[in-house]
């Protein structure tokens, strides 16, 4: 088994801690801390960093129109759950695209 390299190994410890902590307090889904984790085992440190990043972009930038556009109803929850694991998928595409 490759072992993950340590040039990124406590950026992405100090990361996934948070997204741990988000996870438990229900803010975040677990499946995104796991696909995290896969990232950061199998590609390198700044890479899953990076994908991160730009799935996060890409969710801001498709969401917000959604909710400046769309108005909730009176009888649904006004925070809608979205969930970024696509988003993960495809910042990791468009960072080796870049």
């Amino acid at each position: 088994m490759i072992l993950p390299s340590s040039q990124y190994l406590l950026s992405n410890l100090l990361f996934l801690s948070i997204l741990i902590i988000l996870a438990v307090q229900g803010k975040m889904g677990s499946g995104d801390v796991y696909f995290f984790i896969l990232l950061a085992l199998n590609f390198p440190g700044q890479t899953a960093l990076r994908a991160f990043l730009f799935g996060s972009l890409l969710a801001i930038a498709h969401i917000i129109p959604i909710n400046h556009f769309q108005r909730p109803k009176q009888n649904q929850e006004a925070h809608r759950h979205y969930p970024l694991l696509p988003y993960l998928y495809w910042g990791l595409n468009l960072q080796f695209w870049l």
